[in-house]
């Protein structure tokens, strides 16, 4: 694997670690999700394609290697939110799909993940 590929690869399991405040992960997933209002929709659009052009240009990655990492991001975003790896370790799936996001740092976010606490119920409102 090259020096930019073992980068892409490694994303997942640094980012994880990164949100660990699940505060930040949902927050950043509602502002993403705002691209149908008229005035949020512009700026998360403008903050999307600006941090696209950044991964792109300073790491030198081709279009298609940028949407591979953007597209791992998205799952590894995915996965989070929905706790799996909190409650997908019982599920052979689950864990074979957290592994092949997550690669060689899987053991280490799921067991990590196992003391994540759940939001505050003022948090939820």
């Amino acid at each position: 694997m090259g020096v930019i590929t073992n980068a892409i690869h490694a994303r997942p399991a640094a980012y994880a670690a990164r949100v660990a405040d699940r505060g930040m992960l949902l927050s950043l997933l509602h502002f993403f999700m705002q691209g149908h209002d008229a005035t949020l929709g512009p700026i998360a659009r403008s903050c999307f394609l600006g941090i696209y052009r950044i991964v792109r240009d300073e790491a030198g990655l081709t279009p298609q290697e940028t949407n591979d990492f953007f597209a791992r991001g998205m799952l590894t975003n995915t996965l989070l939110a929905m706790h799996m790896p909190e409650f997908g370790t019982a599920d052979p799936d689950a864990l074979e799909l957290m592994a092949c996001n997550f690669g060689d740092k899987c053991r280490e976010i799921t067991e990590s993940a196992q003391g994540f606490a759940p939001l505050a119920g003022a948090a939820r409102a």
